[in-house]
């Protein structure tokens, strides 16, 4: 049987006797009577004055309220309260860069009033459709004339080494702008070299073989070994065998000249290929015969476990276990 929930008013009962078959009730107290009229009666000047104040109070709420739409309306209206597009104009640039490649924001189209609604979004879209802005945080109206906007400049992480300079990428590969005469300083040291057909400023650069240059890079950094030999340069311009399927994938470049032929991605799921652990192990037993591999053409560490095949400049080939 389902049961039932049902909820109601009760008169006071104090108790029910356990297995009785009766109710014990009992009568409830007796509240004094209150008098309404009389009261009224006796206090009826406090009454009358406590109206009029209310009545005082009400009235001039009405006209602090009609006098503040009025003057809101009235710097609404006021040009000097107005966001005009042709002045607004902002240059900005992160200070790492010493004022190079600024981009320059403006505002195109009408002029807004600072208290219209959807000012400060449109002020907030402006800014974030910069290239070197990663975030606007807040866009908050100052008075009188101010605009305050909280925004986040984007860090550089990678430099890619092209024919012309370097263009530099965030950690998102949104390119920044600018192609850079003198490389920038960057989260990541060595650089990227081999890819082309760089996005416009703002823009991520999608191409896969910058994800996997950045991504050893970074290992580059982390390992020990790998940044004792002073790696310059990441070329990936046969990522994926775009070049030779049988070359290896990627190579680093040291500033003595050495050249480390990684083979593929860190990321890679195939089948053979040795782990990174297994690579730098490879490399470690040729640094113990060739110290900071001086005297080498290259190394390369991807063969099999235990195993790298090295060139010295004398242009012996051999094998070093």
């Amino acid at each position: 049987m389902r049961c039932q929930r049902e909820e109601r008013s009760l008169p006071i009962y104090h108790w029910m006797k356990r297995g009785g078959k009766f109710w014990k009730k009992f009568k409830a107290p007796r509240l004094p009577q209150f008098h309404i009229k009389e009261w009224i009666s006796d206090h009826r000047e406090g009454i009358f004055k406590v109206s009029k104040v209310s009545l005082v109070v009400g009235t001039l709420s009405l006209i602090v309220l009609l006098v503040h739409s009025e003057v809101y309306s009235l710097i609404r209206g006021k040009p000097e309260f107005s966001v005009k597009a042709e002045k607004f104009r902002v240059s900005l640039v992160p200070d790492w860069a010493n004022g190079r490649n600024s981009v320059t924001i403006s505002l195109n189209g009408s002029d807004r009033g600072m208290m219209e609604e959807g000012t400060t979004e449109w002020i907030g879209r402006a800014f974030q459709s910069n290239p070197w802005v990663k975030e606007v945080s807040s866009v908050e109206r100052v008075f009188p004339d101010q605009i305050r906007v909280r925004f986040e400049y984007r860090d550089p992480v990678a430099a890619v080494k092209t024919s012309e300079g370097w263009i530099v990428v965030d950690e998102d590969r949104v390119r920044l702008p600018g192609i850079w005469n003198e490389r920038p300083p960057c989260a990541l040291q060595a650089d990227i070299v081999g890819i082309h057909r760089a996005p416009l400023p703002g823009e991520v650069w999608n191409d896969p073989a910058l994800a996997a240059g950045m991504e050893l890079a970074r290992y580059v950094l982390e390992d020990s070994v790998l940044s004792s030999v002073d790696v310059a340069a990441i070329d990936v311009s046969n990522f994926d065998g775009r070049i030779d399927s049988l070359r290896s994938e990627m190579a680093l470049s040291t500033n003595t000249g050495c050249v480390i032929y990684w083979g593929r991605p860190l990321s890679t799921d195939k089948y053979g290929e040795l782990t990174q652990d297994e690579k730098v192990k490879n490399l470690r037993m040729v640094l113990e015969d060739f110290p900071g591999l001086k005297n080498l053409v290259y190394v390369k560490v991807y063969y099999k476990k235990g195993e790298a095949a090295v060139l010295e400049r004398n242009s012996q080939l051999g094998t070093r276990r």
